[in-house]
């Protein structure tokens, strides 16, 4: 048998810099010549293109791989046409401006008038123009790898290698990337490797296999089926075999792994599910949230994104030093958790209802408003469970208890019952209800007076909520008309004078941490989330988004930002981080 002649094909460069991409460059392969002479004349050859299997028709001619010049065109959504006059085949692509003559059995090419010499002839048969693809695919601005397995064709330049990082659970890792033009794909070993899963390629069929756990992951080269534990599901691109090196699709492999992605963060164990609300900063490390699929608290470690334990309760409020929660049971009672140990303790064995539980900055006193029409406001002792009554004043509908910076003073909103008319002396037929009176008031208590006396701060007929100090001297709460669809408004109280902050917005939140007013406005299904300076009025954007923030919670430790949204599924919590929201939960 005589020697087989060396044919030009492609195959990666290496390269040791860590973030320039690797170009793969045209040199020979003994194996891709053996696999073109054992070919027929005619053949299916398997094609990748920009991250997809295909196929492409191909003949050889002395050990060269010849391409169906019309198919060719066609993955590069280029025009094909044939001048009989002229004899000449034309591929054409609009931008940028590029034809491309061509002749059968010839050696010349033209490309925008200008000729140039093809090393391998056109062949004409079967009816069909047969092209060398990679003058044709460099001339295209594109380029091509021949493999023994199949074409690598990028349309919209050249293939490169690089390393990603990625974030696994809040550790950065680099990973071997190929990329073509906008479509990345990422090294199967490398991936596994982050998630601590072997690989194994069988010998015959050359599938590749990934297991971790109770999960196994089989991908094939070529192929855009991505089998997870038996079940066969369609990924949005093809895994790749390049110089022995298997490249798939991320979120795919992710998620058959049991993992999650955003962005380029990948959660190993996934993200917590479900509807998520009321996060709560235990720490700059640590979120407390209320999970609605099993009505219990989760602590969520924000770096990673792993719940690190699960609380059997539903509401909960978190201690200034984050060591503690407080909540109340079923029947009444108070308790403290230690977060740290799980230690649960009972703080008294009064069981009248207490709502708007408000912790004092040392951690040592909780506040909150007392009695089953919520008509007095109180305040117990965690060390000795000695609970003291502030206001007992039998003013039903107390609601939006804050306690100031200095702990001198409390304020609250009260909502007075309506008034109703009945028909009858029995009062079993309504004739109407009288709401005039009943729209709800801001009052504020000087706990370091002897009598404690409540002072009414609003008396103007309009809904009132979200009342907060911004200062031992300035109140804020959001006012909105409970009769019109006109904007609410943000207005701030300091003395007795009030002033409008802000108007004109749609405002849907309004919160306080460390004497900055946070707030959410949404306009023409944008939401944003601003601070507001008191002083000037400014207002400083934060985030801007068109996923719908439902509310705010801010960090008393540095300001951090996490935030609820509203999905198709339920409520998600996101945090802010270099100017965007990235998820917690999913």
């Amino acid at each position: 048998m005589k020697k087989a002649k060396k044919i030009l094909v492609s195959a990666l460069v290496a390269s040791t810099l860590m973030n320039t991409p690797t170009i793969f460059e045209t040199v020979k392969s003994e194996k891709v010549f053996a696999a073109a002479k054992s070919m027929k004349n005619t053949t299916s050859y398997s094609l990748y293109v920009n991250g997809r299997a295909a196929t492409i028709e191909t003949i050889t001619v002395h050990g060269h791989i010849l391409v169906d010049a019309r198919e060719l065109a066609h993955h590069f959504a280029a025009t094909y046409a044939y001048n009989q006059k002229q004899h000449v085949h034309s591929i054409m692509i609009k931008s940028p401006k590029v034809e491309i003559k061509l002749k059968k059995n010839s050696t010349l090419m033209v490309v925008n008038g200008e000729k140039k010499k093809l090393s391998v002839a056109t062949k004409w048969a079967a009816n069909k123009l047969y092209v060398d693809p990679v003058p044709i695919v460099q001339a295209l601005n594109g380029q091509l790898l021949v493999d023994q397995r199949g074409l690598v064709l990028s349309t919209t330049g050249s293939i490169k290698k690089i390393q990603s990082a990625l974030n696994f659970d809040g550790v950065t890792k680099l990973i071997n990337t190929v990329t073509f033009g906008k479509k990345t794909l990422y090294s199967v070993k490398d991936l596994a490797t982050a998630f601590g899963a072997s690989v194994s390629v069988d010998k015959k069929t050359s599938a590749i296999t990934v297991n971790k756990e109770t999960k196994k992951v089989i991908l094939a080269n070529f192929s855009d089926i991505i089998n997870i534990n038996g079940k066969k599901l369609k990924m949005p691109s093809s895994t790749i075999v390049i110089q022995n090196i298997a490249y798939t699709d991320l979120d795919s492999f992710v998620r058959g792994l049991g993992g999650d992605t955003e962005g380029t963060f990948i959660a190993t164990k996934g993200f917590l599910k479900g509807t998520n609300t009321n996060p709560q900063w235990v720490n700059s490390s640590l979120l407390l949230v209320t999970n609605e699929e099993d009505s219990t608290l989760k602590l969520i470690h924000v770096q990673s994104r792993k719940v690190v334990s699960s609380i059997s309760q539903h509401d909960a409020v978190v201690s200034p030093d984050g060591q503690y929660i407080a909540y109340v049971s079923g029947d009444g009672l108070l308790y403290v958790m230690n977060l740290a140990n799980g230690q649960t303790k009972q703080i008294s064995n009064d069981d009248d209802v207490k709502v708007e539980l408000t912790w004092s900055k040392d951690s040592k006193r909780l506040y909150f408003i007392h009695g089953s029409n919520n008509e007095a406001i109180s305040m117990v002792s965690i060390d000795t469970g000695t609970i003291t009554k502030i206001v007992d004043d039998k003013i039903k509908y107390k609601s939006d208890l804050h306690l100031s910076p200095d702990e001198t003073k409390i304020v609250y909103t009260v909502a007075k019952e309506a008034k109703t008319n009945y028909t009858d002396d029995q009062k079993t037929d309504v004739d109407s209800i009288d709401t005039a009176g009943a729209d709800p008031q801001l009052f504020m208590v000087d706990l370091t007076s002897d009598n404690k006396q409540p002072i009414q701060l609003t008396n103007s007929a309009e809904n009132k909520i979200n009342c907060n100090f911004v200062s031992n001297n300035q109140i804020i709460y959001l006012s909105a008309s409970s009769e019109s669809e006109s904007l609410p408004s943000l207005k701030m109280i300091v003395g007795n004078k009030e002033e409008t902050l802000l108007s004109n917005k749609n405002i849907l939140d309004v919160t306080v941490a460390n004497g900055i007013i946070y707030i959410v406005t949404e306009a023409n299904g944008i939401y944003t989330v601003q601070t507001l300076h008191p002083e000037t009025k400014s207002l400083n954007n934060l985030v801007r988004t068109k996923e719908e923030i439902k509310s705010l919670a801010v960090s008393p430790y540095n300001n951090q930002i996490a935030v609820t949204i509203s999905t198709q599924s339920g409520e998600k919590v996101a945090i802010l981080e270099k100017g965007q929201l990235v998820d917690v939960t999913k």
